[in-house]
């Protein structure tokens, strides 16, 4: 069975397990994927290498643009190298775990951007910064709740019981 997975930096920390009707606002690291979940602790793992070797984040608004598709939702360009040095981390971790995601989103195609939210809006030129990004499931039809899967903290310790974690060099 897969599991539909989005990896994201939200701008406030959220907890394992915690469920969403709608996600708070956050920074898109990868977009929705799909992943066998027997495969789902390796793609775990790396996500700690990835976020074992970054300390925050900060986004600055700029432009905003209309996405989906139905182009109907309103998201907030931002530009950050690392943002993208970061994605293609993770995108070679979803590479490795046979993961599956549209080709259109994804490489060379990925636009970094903060998803609003109905309650708050990420302005041009706002800085913010992130510190932590999350795994988040989501749940089967009808609902499609988003469930957090894994928080990854910026510069947490390696688990050194498990080698096979550490030899991810992106």
């Amino acid at each position: 069975m897969a599991a539909e997975k989005l990896i994201v930096a939200t701008f406030e920390p959220v907890e394992v397990g915690q469920r969403f009707k709608k996600l708070p606002m956050h920074v898109t690291m990868m977009p929705w994927l799909n992943i066998d979940s027997r495969k789902e602790a390796e793609f775990d793992r790396y996500m700690r290498v990835i976020a074992r070797k970054l300390e925050n984040i900060y986004v600055v608004g700029q432009d905003e643009a209309m996405f989906g598709p139905e182009y109907d939702t309103k998201v907030r360009l931002v530009v950050d190298a690392v943002l993208r040095a970061v994605h293609f981390d993770i995108l070679t971790a979803a590479n490795w775990t046979e993961a599956t995601y549209d080709e259109r989103y994804v490489g060379e195609n990925y636009v970094p951007h903060v998803s609003y939210t109905q309650e708050k809006r990420f302005a041009e030129g706002e800085i913010a910064s992130v510190s932590a990004m999350q795994a988040i499931n989501r749940g089967r039809w009808p609902s499609k709740k988003k469930k957090v899967h894994g928080v990854y903290d910026f510069g947490e310790p390696l688990d050194t019981d498990n080698i096979h974690q550490a030899i991810l060099i992106i």
